[in-house]
């Protein structure tokens, strides 16, 4: 399997493009619900786009995912993409006592 990385060249084309795009949504976008959502998701994916850039732009370590199929690879990776974007507090199931 050949291994493809994306360097800061592809993020910042691909971030460039995503703000050209909001820029004219905010600009031509009626006020209905589906310009409403499209703009929003537009704003979501640049968003994830710039934390990806910036996780990416950490050298320090290189991280390898190993697994066969189901065993949580892609949701790991989820999670260290997104967990700079949103940090709730754990849950703790009902009657559980945290330590």
């Amino acid at each position: 399997m050949e291994q493809q990385a994306v360097g800061a060249d592809e993020i910042e084309a691909l971030t460039q493009e995503l703000r050209s795009a909001i820029a004219i949504r905010e600009k031509d976008a009626g006020e209905t619900i589906p310009d409403y959502l499209c703009l929003n998701n537009l704003k979501s994916k640049l968003s994830r786009l710039e934390t990806v850039g910036r996780n990416l732009g950490i050298e320090k370590y290189t991280l390898v995912f190993i697994g066969t199929i189901g065993e949580g690879k892609t949701t790991a990776i989820c999670h260290l993409l997104t967990s700079s974007a949103t940090s709730a507090p754990p849950r703790r199931l009902a009657g559980s006592r945290g330590r």
